[in-house]
């Protein structure tokens, strides 16, 4: 496999993160022994959201290590993901690269993203905003490299509206073009909701470094008409 991170924000040597995942290993864990955290890991751990072991580049030996964190600005409601090369590669610890505002991230249960590792081994980037409002909704982005480059392999949302009952589905495979969105309209005159359904095929490549730009389309391609 060709170098699929050389367009990404790429980190040489020791970092804040090789000093938060070494603590991570040598923390004590005998009850009741303590110790203070250093400087860097006072400023890092407390913007940890998730973390998974993810096998997505081939010239590392082993797995990666895929790490969520609360943005860098707090006036920024988002989340920045970090890929680490991971134990038993000579580099472990070393960060490969970050995009940053991967996700949405609010200050609220109900708004915390998290990773998961599919079970064909892509990335899955879980984001929400199930907290307030009378339209919550949740997305699923799915990420696995490709022919060189880390790519946004999929993409799925739902939404409800807590009033009306109404709700929308999308499911979205990037690399196949294949798409389904089923959703809920309201029968004019009554209460009753009619269901919805369309599909097609559009096949769009997007590395994820582009993912916070082009988010908002994807999302718009994925929600219902009015």
């Amino acid at each position: 496999m060709s170098n699929p991170i050389a367009r990404l924000h790429h980190v040489q040597g020791i970092t804040v993160m090789n000093a938060v995942f070494l603590a991570a290993m040598l923390w004590p864990v005998q009850p009741g022994l303590t110790a203070e955290p250093e400087a860097a890991e006072k400023a890092v751990l407390p913007r940890i959201l998730s973390a998974v072991s993810i096998e997505l580049l081939d010239e590392y030996n082993g797995a990666e290590r895929a790490v969520l964190m609360t943005g860098a600005n707090p006036d920024e409601p988002s989340a920045d993901l970090a890929i680490m090369a991971g134990v038993p590669d000579k580099r472990a610890g070393e960060i490969l690269f970050t995009v940053r505002g991967i996700a949405f991230s609010g200050p609220m249960s109900g708004q915390t993203p998290y990773l998961e590792r599919a079970p064909n081994g892509s990335l899955l980037i879980q984001s929400m905003q199930t907290a307030i409002g009378r339209s919550p909704w949740e997305e699923t982005l799915t990420v696995a490299a490709r022919n060189g480059a880390i790519l946004v392999a999929g993409f799925t949302r739902n939404s409800w509206d807590r009033i009306s009952g109404a709700g929308s589905s999308c499911d979205w495979n990037l690399l196949s073009g294949k798409w389904e969105l089923s959703y809920d309209v309201p029968v004019e005159g009554s209460d009753e909701l009619r269901s919805v359904r369309k599909a097609g095929r559009k096949e769009q490549r997007i590395e994820i470094q582009d993912w916070p730009a082009l988010s908002v389309d994807v999302t718009a391609f994925c929600s219902p008409e009015e």
